[in-house]
């Protein structure tokens, strides 16, 4: 009905109408409702956002609005097909927040940044937003990042979850099948490429080099920085946090030559018992790296170390391990009288070194 008396209005009168009606449902969504109540503002919402783009896209009178209209359409159709996409994939897990419209405070406000980049920048500088070719190419990589991201929900299945998990389910399992044969974390992948790809449809520069760049890293287990300092010469746009249960480690990090405390947090911790949520917010890091780490836990410890870690991981964070597999040359090198446990030696300096079987892993995972 409201679609039909909309309809009947000239296009300027349209866009200011689903303007007011866009205030309303944000209103509303603030309101406490009934689950089914909640389902339907929230979809409301999110159809009148893309109804609001679709106008700007084609308004006379608000010409600027062109690129922020196509933004609204991408963005609206982005969250109600994440909620359709978990109903038909993971319905176990299917919940108001599958809409990923409370995502997280930090994304929002990126959201709001990239909408006052885009009107400060046509009001200063308005041949920026004139770049149709560039527009273009961010619409194409956010329907790439869009395919790529349902497709991962599609292949992995119930075992598909917005949160991060930090105990294991009967549901988890190791996925290597449909686009997770291609790439280990398409999910992830599929909305770095729709969100870049929003900036784009924007002409928004500053925007797009955050959200390309600036990323956040925890190096578990840094060592004396063998890892951090080469990352950061090549990605200088990286923020480290860097933790090891060795003070001296850590020192040896903070005295090298390359050490900029404005690009990376060197602390210690065990992470075996020490909460790193005391010293990095929670959901603050998009990638997490352990390089021969959990090898030198004790596999008794390791579940807890990996609660511990993803306490501080966003949703949809990449954590990349590489260690020890069984029957590596190192592990033919020890001899019987280190052996403490099947699979697990003991080091001539006092660290454990656990060799992984594949079974062990996905248990772990």
């Amino acid at each position: 009905l409201t679609c039909h008396f909309l309809l009947k209005l000239y296009i300027s009168d349209i866009f200011i109408s689903c303007i007011v009606l866009f205030v309303i449902f944000v209103v509303l969504l603030l309101a406490p409702l009934p689950e089914i109540c909640a389902v339907v503002i929230r979809s409301s919402f999110l159809a009148i956002a893309f109804f609001t783009g679709l106008c700007g896209c084609n308004s006379v009178h608000f010409e600027n609005f062109h690129l922020f209209g196509w933004y609204l359409c991408v963005l609206s159709i982005f969250h109600f097909t994440e909620f359709i996409a978990i109903a038909v994939c993971s319905d176990d897990t299917l919940s108001i927040d599958s809409f990923l419209l409370n995502h997280s405070v930090e994304y929002w406000l990126a959201a709001i940044l990239s909408w006052m980049e885009y009107f400060v920048e046509y009001y200063y500088f308005p041949s920026l937003k004139h770049v149709a070719l560039i527009s273009k190419c961010g619409f194409m990589l956010t329907i790439t990042g869009e395919v790529i991201r349902k497709l991962a929900i599609y292949s992995a299945g119930k075992g598909f979850s917005h949160l991060v998990s930090t105990k294991r389910k009967e549901t988890h399992k190791l996925v290597t099948t449909g686009v997770y044969h291609f790439w280990r974390h398409p999910a992830y992948l599929g909305w770095l490429l729709w969100s870049v790809g929003t900036q784009l449809i924007l002409c928004n520069p500053a925007c797009f080099v955050g959200y390309s760049y600036g990323k956040k890293l925890l190096e578990c287990g840094c060592g004396v920085g063998n890892l951090i300092f080469p990352l950061l010469e090549y990605f200088p746009h990286l923020f480290i946090y860097a933790c090891d249960f060795s003070l001296r480690a850590i020192n040896y990090v903070k005295s090298n030559e390359s050490f900029d405390e404005k690009k990376c947090f060197p602390f210690v911790c065990d992470l075996t018992k020490d909460s790193v949520k005391n010293l990095i917010n929670e959901t603050d890091v998009d990638m997490c790296t352990m390089i021969f780490l959990l090898s030198a836990i004790h596999p008794e410890n390791i579940p807890a170390v990996l609660r511990n870690v993803f306490k501080v991981l966003k949703a949809g964070a990449v954590v990349f391990v590489r260690d020890y597999g069984l029957f590596d040359h190192a592990q033919l090198r020890f001899g019987r009288g280190k052996k403490m446990e099947e699979n697990l030696y003991v080091r001539q300096d006092g660290t454990f070194a656990y060799f992984f079987s594949e079974d062990h892993t996905n248990e772990q995972i």
